[in-house]
């Protein structure tokens, strides 16, 4: 377990020093009466042709629980920037689950789309639309989100 977490800071870390860095603010569908609530950073490693590898770090709290959050590291790939408005994605990695025997490590495979809105005065925001399956002993575990994501300009990348 402390090893999950001292590479997930350590993703934190690096995504944080990397340029540019996208923050996420994710709404999840309600499940049995707990409402996910998902933070992330997002950061480029690499592009290769019309593809761009990402890291991205998670922190999922519970709304209307007292869970342990979970943490999540998953990389992702996507076409490049110039793909067009809106972007398809595919990541996989692994989260933290609480569960009644403690903490557990889980598989993860994250679906999904994004865009930047490139809008005067609106720089840097966009939308995301998240899907995940989570790996569990009874079979997959499905979500889907709706979020926000800001583009931080650093080293001057925007």
């Amino acid at each position: 377990m402390k090893r999950t977490l001292s590479l997930l800071a350590l993703l934190a870390c690096g995504a944080a020093s990397a340029a540019p860095l996208d923050l996420g603010f994710s709404v999840g569908i309600p499940r049995a009466g707990l409402v996910p609530l998902d933070l992330s950073a997002t950061a480029p490693l690499f592009t290769t042709g019309d593809l761009t590898m990402w890291a991205r770090a998670d922190v999922t709290f519970a709304a209307g629980a007292s869970l342990v959050p979970a943490f999540g590291a998953t990389l992702i790939a996507q076409p490049a920037e110039s793909y067009g408005a809106y972007r398809p994605f595919v990541g996989v990695g692994a989260t933290t689950i609480s569960a009644s025997t403690g903490t557990q490590i889980r598989p993860t495979v994250l679906l999904g789309v994004q865009t930047r809105l490139n809008r005067p005065g609106l720089e840097g925001l966009g939308a995301r639309f998240d899907t995940a399956m989570v790996f569990m002993n009874g079979g997959p575990r499905f979500n889907a989100a709706l979020g926000l994501t800001y583009r931080l300009p650093l080293g001057g990348h925007q």
